[in-house]
């Protein structure tokens, strides 16, 4: 997966989602509208493990691919 940069999260998502099913896509309807209420009330907070300068993201995706990062990481651009 992380050759082509594909998450769990996309392929099961995706797979979903081009299944042409009306009832899943129904569901992923009904969940993407409670993750932006959960968004809108600050109720979901992202692990945020680090922030890198941009300059650094090269070895930011490296830790990343090689499972060195639990949270996310951020790039800051000035």
């Amino acid at each position: 997966m992380f050759d082509r940069g594909l998450g769990m999260d996309v392929v099961n998502l995706s797979g979903a989602h081009l299944s042409g099913n009306p009832s899943q896509q129904a569901d992923l309807d009904r969940m993407n509208a409670e993750m932006l209420k959960l968004i809108a009330n600050g109720d979901v907070k992202p692990l945020i493990e680090k922030v890198i300068p941009f300059d650094q993201i090269i070895e930011g995706l490296t830790a990343i691919k090689n499972h060195e990062v639990v949270g996310k990481l951020v790039a800051e651009i000035d």
